[in-house]
């Protein structure tokens, strides 16, 4: 019996040993900065200044994309022009790109009612340096809510072209 008690000590004591190893080893040993209902400082998020800047740079990004699309109106335009030099009827393929010319159309309206909002800068001056901070804090927000609604234009028009090639290639499968 003593065996028995003797051996079930030891497995506790061990099993002590373990937890208090591992839990010393979740303690932090270095200081720990106390939470404030305090704000959180300018810096910590970076200046208004990088944020304008770099919502300038997204905005010149889109730029690029805008262009992307441009190529691929050139390249179905040209793919139009020989189905129907080829006595094909392009009439399908007509009707996906109209379809995606009106998509760009609202994407190309809404980066130019951006770049408006880019031009006017309230709250920033010339160089993109805070000139009121509460304007400022509400142009980002407006530019913001504006670049999310210019992408997600973006992509709409972009999935919709993929969808409508995917289907047309799909229809005419078999006919090349």
């Amino acid at each position: 019996y003593k065996e028995f008690v003797m051996t079930k000590l030891s497995r506790i004591l061990l099993t002590l040993v373990v937890v208090t190893g591992v839990v010393m080893a979740a303690v932090p040993t270095g200081t720990v900065a106390a939470q404030t209902d305090a704000p959180p400082m300018e810096e910590e998020f970076g200046g208004l200044e990088e944020l304008y800047a770099e919502m300038l740079d997204r905005y010149a990004k889109a730029s690029d994309r805008i262009d992307h699309a441009d190529e691929v109106v050139n390249r179905l335009e040209r793919r139009i022009d020989a189905l129907a030099a080829s006595g094909e009827d392009p009439a399908e393929l007509q009707a996906i790109l109209d379809t995606f010319l009106v998509n760009m159309e609202a994407w190309q309206v809404a980066y130019d009612g951006l770049g408006q909002l880019f031009d006017e800068h309230p709250g920033f001056d010339a160089e993109g340096a805070v000139t009121d901070e509460s304007l400022a804090i509400d142009t980002l927000r407006q530019i913001a809510e504006r670049l999310l609604d210019l992408h997600q234009l973006g992509e709409v028009a972009r999935f919709e072209l993929k969808w409508d090639l995917m289907a047309y290639r799909y229809g005419r499968r078999g006919e090349d």
